[in-house]
């Protein structure tokens, strides 16, 4: 299974940003994978460039800085099936 598969099929739970995806990555897969973040991101910025999925900037309310959010769209929809 690639990278590329796994983020889109958690991506289709909904929007998600790249530290929240290697959270949910570890606490699923486990032991099964060690994805670093740099296979992460490198995964999402190749699947917005494939136009898979779309990127956004969401403003913190505190004091933490924004962050990019990653949200499926149709045509990673029909990729991941």
């Amino acid at each position: 299974m690639s990278v590329k598969t796994v983020l889109l099929g958690f991506l289709r739970e909904g929007p998600l940003c790249g530290y929240e995806l290697k959270r949910i990555i570890e606490r699923a897969m486990g032991d099964w994978t060690d994805i670093a973040f740099g296979s992460i991101y490198f995964a999402l910025d190749r699947l917005a460039k494939d136009g898979f999925v779309s990127a956004s900037t969401e403003k913190s309310e505190s004091h933490r800085p924004s962050r990019i959010v990653y949200t499926i769209t149709e045509q990673g929809r029909g990729e991941y099936l």
